[in-house]
Order: C-alpha cells, then sequence, then structure tokens
C-alpha cells in the first residue's frame, strides 16, 4: 500500500517527460480505463492502475498545459503590443538596458487570452530609477523565442522557469512606482538582507553570504564559482535542504521543539520566496510541512511521499520544470538520501563499533561517517545528471564536503545574525569578523581542492566510462545478492576501482592535448593546451558582449595555467585583437608573434603598449613559408607571405587544424596559388565562407573535412560533403588527442 502512490509519480513524471518530447495525441488515454476495468480484478491489479493512471494523469496534463498555455504564448514571437505589466523581481542593469521578470495582464494589455496573466523576462530601456517589485510598466513590447546560439537553448531553459515567452521593449516605457503587493514582499525583505550585508561585510564575504544564504550567486566573481564547482560544493550555493534544515534548528534550538516547529513554518513561508522559490527550496519546504504536520498529528511521516508530493506539486505548476538540471539534481539527491543514507552510514560504522566507547566518540562518528554517508548517497542518485548536465563529476566532493560542512551551518546562522544585529558597534564588527574569517576557510579549501584538476572527472574518457558502468553493477548486483555479496567487500571494490580511475585521469590530464575555439562572435580566440605544461593562444577578439579575454582567462583557471607560453596575433586590428590589451594587463604572456607589414593604428598602439610596460618580447614573423613557432610541444607553424595577416597550422597528434580567418578573400585566393597545404579542419571568416566560388576553391585545394566558422551568424548548410561548423550554434567547438609520452599513449 505504501508504494502505491511512489508508483503513481514515477509514471507521472515519466509520461511527462514522453508527452512533452514526443507531443502524444490525447487517444492514447482511452486505454487507461481498459487497464483498470481488466486489471482490477487481479491480486496486484492496484500496482497496474497506478502505473497506468499515473501514465494516463502525466500525458493529459502536460499535453494540455502544452496546448493551452506554452504552445499559445510562444505563439506570440515576433509579434508585438502594447503591453500593461508589474514588475515581479527587481531589474539587472547593464549599459544601456535593463532586464526584469514581468507579470502581464492579459485584459489590459488587449492580448485576448484565456489566462488572466503570463510571466515574461524582458530586456527593457534604462529608467532613472532602478525597477522593483510591485512597479506597474506600460509600453510597446515585441515578443520572442529565446536563441539556441552558442549551443545553449535559451527557450528550453526559460519555459523551465516557467517563461514560455521573452519580450523586449526599445523606448517609451512608462513606469508608475508602485508599493510592492504581499505577495512580492518577500522579495524585498530579501533584497534588504542583502543591502544589509553589503553594508557590514566586505565585498567578497557578502557575495559569499548572498550565495548561501539566498541563492544569489550575481555577486561571486567567475573564479570563485569554478573554484566550488571544482571543489564540488556548488550545491551549497542552491538554497535547498541544507539550508531549510539549519533555519528549522535555529528555531527548535530557541524555542523549543513544538513553538520552534510552528515558528519555522511561517518563516519558511517567507523564506522560499525570498530565496527565489527555486524547485530544490520548494521540495525542501513541502518536505518538511509534511514532517512538521505528522509531528503535530501523531502521524508517522514517510519521506518518499513527501518527496513524490512535492514532486508532482512542482510539475503541476509547471511541466516543462522537469528538464531543470536543478530540480532533478534536488531530487535524486534527496531519494538517494532517503533510500541509501543511513545503511550506508550504518555500514561505516559497523566496524568500529567495538570502539566507540565514550559519547564524544560516538557523536564525532556519527559525524563523519553522516557526511560521507550523505555525500555518497546523493552522488549514486545524480552521477548520471551531472554526467549529461555538465559532462564531468569532481571526486573532490567527499573531502570538500567533511571539510567545510559545519562551517556552513555557522556562517548561515552568522549570516542572518550580521542583518539583524550589524549595527551594534560591538556585535557588529565581531559578527562580521566572523563571517569573513569562516568565509575565508571556505574560500581556502574551494581554492585549494580545485587546483588538483586530475579529480574533476570527464564523461568523454573511456576509463571514466567503464569506471561508472563497473561501480553500478557492483552496487546492482549487491542489491540482488544482498547479504550474499557483503557491503564491505563492495566498498572494496568500488573504493580500488575510484582511485584507479582517479590516477588513470591524472595521467590523462597530463597528457592531454586540446585545442579550443573559443565563442567570440565575429571575434577569434583560441586556446591550445598540451598536458599542464604549455598553453598558446591565438588572437583574443570578441564581439558584441563577448570579452575574449574573460573566456580565455576562465579556461586557464580551470586548468590553472598560470601564464601563457605563446601569443600569436593572426592580424593586428579589432576583429583579431580587441581584447588583447586587457589580457595583456592581467595575464603574464611569454612571447608575441605579430605579422610583418602592420600599419599603424589605434588598437596596435594600444596591443604594443600594453607589452612594452609588461616587458613581453613581440616578434615580427617575416618568413614566407610554413614555419614552426613556439615549442614543440604545441604544434603551432605560421604561415606567412600574406602583408598584415598570418596564417596558422596546428597539427600535433592527429589534429590537424588550420586557421585562416584573418584572411580576406582576395588574400585566401592569393594564398592559395602560391602555399599548398591541407587540413583536416578548417577556420574560415564569414566573408570567405559566404563566398560559394571561392569556398568551392578552397576546398579543392585544402580538401579539409570540416570548415569551422568563428562567427557571429550560423550556417548549417553544407558544401558538397563539406559540413561547416559555427561558434554561434554549438558554442566552444573542442578537439582532443593525448600526447604520447614514453611507451604510455593514453588514448
Amino acid at each position: 500500500m505504501q508504494w502505491y502512490f511512489p508508483l503513481f509519480t514515477a509514471s507521472f513524471v515519466l509520461a511527462v517527460g514522453i508527452q512533452l518530447a514526443f507531443d502524444l495525441p490525447y487517444y492514447y488515454l482511452i486505454f487507461v480505463p481498459m487497464i483498470w476495468l481488466v486489471s482490477r480484478n487481479f491480486q496486484k491489479g492496484w500496482i497496474a492502475i497506478c502505473v497506468a493512471f499515473g501514465i494516463g494523469a502525466g500525458i493529459l496534463y502536460a499535453g494540455c498545459y502544452a496546448d493551452f498555455i506554452h504552445k499559445p504564448l510562444e505563439g506570440l514571437d515576433g509579434k508585438g503590443a502594447t503591453l500593461s505589466a508589474t514588475v515581479i523581481s527587481y531589474a539587472d542593469r547593464y549599459e544601456d538596458t535593463q532586464r526584469a521578470a514581468l507579470r502581464v495582464h492579459c485584459k489590459e494589455s488587449g492580448l485576448g487570452f484565456w489566462l488572466p496573466s503570463f510571466t515574461t523576462m524582458a530586456y527593457l530601456p534604462l529608467t532613472e530609477q532602478t525597477l522593483v517589485p510591485g512597479d506597474s510598466v506600460k509600453g510597446y513590447f515585441t515578443f520572442y523565442r529565446g536563441s539556441s546560439n552558442g549551443g545553449f537553448d535559451r527557450a528550453e531553459y526559460y519555459a523551465e522557469r516557467n517563461f514560455h515567452i521573452l519580450a523586449s521593449c526599445d523606448y517609451d516605457l512608462a513606469v508608475d512606482k508602485r508599493e510592492a503587493p504581499l505577495h512580492l514582499r518577500p522579495l524585498v525583505w530579501s533584497q534588504g538582507l542583502k543591502d544589509r550585508l553589503d553594508e557590514h561585510l566586505d565585498v567578497r564575504t557578502a557575495s559569499f553570504l548572498k550565495a548561501l544564504l539566498l541563492g544569489d550567486k550575481k555577486g561571486l566573481s567567475v573564479y570563485d564559482r569554478q573554484d566550488f564547482q571544482k571543489a564540488g560544493i556548488s550545491h551549497i550555493m542552491a538554497v535547498s535542504g541544507m539550508h531549510v534544515g539549519f533555519l528549522v534548528a535555529f528555531f527548535i534550538l530557541i524555542f523549543g521543539r513544538r513553538f520552534g516547529l510552528i515558528l519555522s513554518l511561517t518563516a519558511l513561508a517567507v523564506f522560499v520566496p525570498m530565496a527565489g522559490a527555486t524547485p530544490s527550496v520548494i521540495r525542501a519546504a513541502i518536505m518538511y510541512a509534511f514532517a512538521a504536520f505528522g509531528f503535530f498529528l501523531r502521524l508517522e511521516n514517510s519521506a518518499v511521499h513527501s518527496l513524490c508530493a512535492a514532486l508532482v506539486f512542482l510539475l503541476l505548476l509547471n511541466p516543462y520544470a522537469l528538464g531543470s538540471a536543478g530540480l532533478q539534481l534536488s531530487f535524486l539527491a534527496t531519494l538517494g538520501l532517503v533510500l541509501l543514507g543511513k545503511k550506508i552510514q550504518q555500514g561505516l560504522l559497523s566496524p568500529f563499533q567495538a570502539y566507540l566507547k565514550s559519547r564524544r566518540s560516538k557523536r564525532l562518528a556519527y559525524a563523519v561517517t553522516g557526511a560521507v554517508s550523505c555525500s555518497l548517497s546523493a552522488t549514486v542518485f545524480t552521477m548520471p545528471v551531472l554526467f549529461a548536465s555538465f559532462g564531468y563529476i569532481s571526486a573532490a566532493a567527499l573531502p570538500a564536503n567533511l571539510l567545510t560542512i559545519s562551517v556552513f551551518s555557522l556562517v548561515f546562522i552568522l549570516g542572518f545574525f550580521v542583518c539583524l544585529f550589524g549595527s551594534v558597534p560591538a556585535l557588529g564588527g565581531l559578527l562580521a569578523v566572523l563571517c569573513h574569517g569562516f568565509s575565508a576557510y571556505v574560500f581556502y579549501i574551494a581554492g585549494l581542492l580545485g587546483k588538483w584538476t586530475s579529480l574533476l572527472l570527464y564523461w568523454d574518457s573511456w576509463f571514466v566510462k567503464a569506471a561508472v558502468i563497473l561501480i553500478y553493477g557492483i552496487i546492482l548486483v549487491k542489491l540482488l545478492a544482498k547479504k550474499r555479496f557483503p557491503a564491505q567487500y563492495a566498498a572494496v571494490l568500488i573504493c580500488g576501482i575510484a582511485a584507479i580511475t582517479i590516477y588513470a585521469n591524472a595521467q590523462a590530464m597530463r597528457n592531454r592535448y586540446e585545442v579550443t575555439v573559443f565563442s567570440c562572435g565575429s571575434g577569434q580566440a583560441i586556446g591550445i593546451a598540451a598536458g599542464r605544461e604549455q598553453f598558446a593562444v591565438i588572437d583574443c577578439s570578441g564581439s558584441g558582449y563577448v570579452n575574449a579575454a574573460d573566456k580565455i582567462q576562465e579556461y586557464m583557471d580551470w586548468y590553472n595555467f598560470a601564464d601563457i607560453d605563446l601569443l600569436v596575433l593572426t592580424a593586428l586590428d579589432k576583429a583579431h585583437a580587441r581584447n588583447v590589451p586587457e589580457l595583456l594587463s592581467t595575464i603574464p604572456v611569454g612571447q608575441i608573434v605579430l605579422p610583418a607589414g602592420t600599419q599603424q593604428s589605434e588598437i596596435g598602439d594600444a596591443v604594443l603598449s600594453a607589452a612594452a610596460q609588461g616587458g613581453i618580447p613581440a616578434t615580427t614573423w617575416q618568413a614566407t613559408e610554413e614555419r614552426p613557432v613556439g615549442t614543440d610541444m604545441l604544434g603551432l607553424s605560421l604561415l606567412g607571405g600574406t602583408p598584415r595577416k598570418l596564417g596558422v597550422h596546428i597539427k600535433k597528434h592527429g589534429i590537424n587544424l588550420l586557421d585562416l580567418h584573418s584572411f580576406t578573400p582576395k588574400m585566401t585566393e592569393a594564398f592559395l596559388q602560391t602555399i599548398q597545404v591541407s587540413c583536416t579542419q578548417l577556420i574560415l571568416s564569414d566573408g570567405t565562407a559566404g563566398n560559394d566560388d571561392l569556398l568551392s576553391v578552397v576546398i579543392e585545394a585544402i580538401q579539409p573535412k570540416e570548415i569551422i566558422l568563428s562567427s557571429s551568424w550560423s550556417s548549417s548548410d553544407f558544401s558538397g560533403a563539406i559540413p561547416i561548423r559555427s561558434t554561434k550554434t554549438e558554442g566552444d567547438i573542442q578537439y582532443v588527442a593525448m600526447m604520447e609520452r614514453g611507451r604510455m599513449a593514453w588514448q
């Protein structure tokens, strides 16, 4: 009886996913009552009924939601209307625009929908005063679907967050400042807490506490965020059960269990919208509410049933939320804790039970094994989603969580104390010092473990795939064999596989040769990493809102490169060197190579000035034929002979890439008449790729297997049998090989 609702929920979730993916017709639902009629007379007929009705409800609800809400809103794409809307978030302000979530009032806007209102994320013109929740705006808006530029499907991303259409208003936005209604007040209180943190703490500590307390990661630097990701503790910035547990524990500690539970329920009703009402915090709040009401009604609480209720509730609000990695990770991690947490902890404790005599030793053992079991049980269920969504998992998560979990609870409570008592002179100063100290410790641990890039296990490695299959195979055998296969044996085997995998990964990272064509709009930036010893960059220029220097620095920070050994500029113009001065001012560079015959220009003067200030030697390339440059590990050679331009040939470890991005169509045609070269991948400019006659000549002469456009526009055309790839549609394009060292060649 206890598994009927979980079976219904699993069937419902599966059906929602299938319906949204394949858009099935509703006539399949005719089979649901037939299954009920057939199954009700069998011994286990209720199981079939639960599954059947779960599938039927999932298909029906997801189909109706798509047909009556999602698709009509998507149908506004390309249309315009004068909208009357209420601001429901604080606006993010940029140089020449701002972005805010709006609730559009359909009747007042003359849209004629059956819905009274819907939400959209809108780009708006800058206003004198920052838009805040409750403000009323009116203006002419244009609707549009999110693009999939850079390999990121924005339409899907926003639909998961209940924004089924986006909007923009370019001018004449009328703003009526109003007080936030009651349901938006928590956002105002949340902003007040953030302002208090900014007032009493330094920038880095305040940004960390805003992420920890309220899930607002905007203030964290990209390098701190990457450290948390590499250390496997970025989950602490997604407000979830851990944060709800901290909050509830605080109220129970101060007011006792009975009154603490009542007050904590009230606090959660306010805290959930303050934290952004994300799936993870809603899930935690619903599960806690079930537990609290069970306590008052003296009823047994089932964590599995409350978890299922939370999932069904969230999907009823928005079935498209099922595609959210945040929702998937939150629910799967909790399911792992519920099903495996205690079992793993008991297995870890059993060998040491005889040695745990004192109360202190027992508390320490339970605390350590509890943290380990939580991390392991959550990882078992979330590993597939992590690999599918991000392409890697961090083996540093276990030690990082052990070293920081107790600190997070202290900082969480201290953060709220700073908001309440930060203005009290002595007490506020003490709280600020404590917050700074504990936060600095967390940053130190994240940075320390983040430097061990060998602990990042990537799905594209064959040995990682093999290890994952073996580990899940051992778990499956253990579940099937039960007592015939002792848990200690399974643990030893899994630990052995993990150790071998980490060692193999360390060797692979040491021998990894990687060429990355960064997505930089119409500009160009290419990184060449030879193991962890040599790093070279070809050009550094982004267009639009893309800063190529930032992208290169983020890449270097992720892989822990301290400097650039070689910087090649194929042309000294804005299309290839726009962000070079910024790069040279922040990153040490060993050598710069420039094309011959470069004319004086503003960007050229800025590059040479930055190089001179940094003491960086700049070499003008005079050779007309193809010659190697830099160390042999990098596999780079340059092709000169074209005024003010350089071609780059990357040929090493099976990768054969030719970069002619800086060449104009005429230069490309002249180049082919003087130099014979072939490659597997060819990078061209928009102008050359858009000239069909010239493109045919280029393909015939060079015979590439792929053409790459580092481009602000996309193309899915084929020139004969040659596919054209674009960074606009795919994002960063990478080619990976393994360097052969000694007798070992990692494949």
